[in-house]
């Protein structure tokens, strides 16, 4: 006589997945062990597909590096752990000056190239623990926990030192850029008089206008920062 054999997995929040898969099996040890091992195995697909799914959708294609939807999901729980902590959170701004020149000049194809291997200096310059992000275009955000002013600016320096070399593309173009850098920290104290939401649009705020300040106090064909602390 056959029988039915149901395969059911707990939901990460509570309750159980029920992948409707039913199995009429005859009376075969063989038989069961395979369609067991068949389940599991349509399981485990299942699972590499939505952590597929869940991985395009926090990564920024062109570069692999966080993407802003992701930095909106993370930065408030950052704040969040700085008023346990009772330390800072530093947030760095960044824009590449005159990108578009690349475009116009080199194409493109050149232009991708360049943010991916600016992405990738911006990384080799961070602790582990530290957040890179793509913010879109030629701007960028670099999320630094457990950070106070002094510790941002050195992240800041480390990662225009990188611009200091040319970028080269595939077709052996010499590419020179520079970047403008904002920079803003608050305290885990402020964190929780603002709240986390309103302290993430003030951090970010002030960082943003520290970039600009940048861009405006030395012209945007060189290397700049600016610093604004929102505790004052």
């Amino acid at each position: 006589m056959p029988f039915l054999a149901y395969i059911r997995q707990s939901a990460s929040k509570g309750g159980f997945v029920d992948y409707s898969l039913k199995i009429a099996l005859l009376l075969s040890h063989g038989a069961l062990f395979f369609a067991i091992v068949l389940c599991l195995m349509i399981i485990l697909a299942q699972r590499k597909i939505i952590s597929l799914v869940k991985s395009v959708a926090s990564t920024d294609s062109l570069t692999g590096l966080r993407n802003h939807r992701t930095y909106e999901l993370l930065v408030e729980r950052v704040l969040r752990r700085t008023t346990f902590d009772g330390g800072n959170t530093a947030l760095l701004v960044l824009d590449l000056n005159f990108f578009k020149r690349v475009n116009d000049k080199h194409g493109h194809l050149a232009g991708d190239q360049v943010i991916r291997e600016a992405a990738h200096r911006m990384l080799v310059c961070v602790r582990p623990g530290d957040f890179v992000f793509r913010k879109g275009g030629d701007e960028f955000i670099v999320l630094l926990p457990n950070t106070d002013c002094g510790g941002a600016m050195q992240v800041a320096e480390r990662i225009m030192a990188t611009f200091a070399s040319p970028f080269v593309t595939l077709a052996k173009d010499t590419v020179p850029l520079s970047v403008s850098i904002g920079i803003a920290c608050i305290s885990g104290e402020l964190v929780k008089s603002l709240g986390e939401h309103s302290a993430e649009e003030t951090l970010f705020s002030r960082a943003d206008a520290a970039m600009y300040a940048a861009k405006c106090n030395k012209g945007t064909d060189k290397p700049t920062i600016a610093m604004h602390s929102t505790d004052t």
